[in-house]
C-alpha cells in the first residue's frame, strides 16, 4: 500500500503541475477533471494507512492530523503561487 500511496502521489504532482500550462477554461476543465482522478484514491490510499498503522483509540485524532496536514500544504501552496 505505501508502493501505491508513492504512485499516486507523483500521478497527484503531474497533474498539478499541468494546471500551470492551461490558457483555456475548457482545458481547466479537463486538467481539473484529471487532478481529481489523481488526487482521490491518493487521499483514500492515506486514510487507509493511517486507519492500519494508528491504534483504534486514535484513529479520530490521526485522521484530523490528516486532513490538517492537507490544509495546510494547500495554503502554503497557494500563498507561494500567489507571491505573498
Amino acid at each position: 500500500m505505501p508502493v501505491l500511496l508513492v504512485r499516486f502521489a507523483i500521478f497527484t504532482l503531474i497533474a498539478s503541475v499541468l494546471l500551470l500550462s492551461v490558457n483555456h477554461v475548457y482545458g481547466l476543465a479537463v486538467v481539473m477533471f484529471i487532478s481529481g482522478l489523481a488526487f482521490a484514491p491518493t487521499m483514500i490510499i492515506a486514510m487507509g494507512l493511517v486507519e492500519q498503522s494508528v491504534p483504534k483509540r486514535l484513529l479520530t485524532e490521526a485522521l484530523t492530523w490528516l486532513i490538517t496536514g492537507l490544509g495546510v500544504g494547500l495554503q502554503v501552496g497557494c500563498v507561494d503561487r500567489m507571491g505573498r
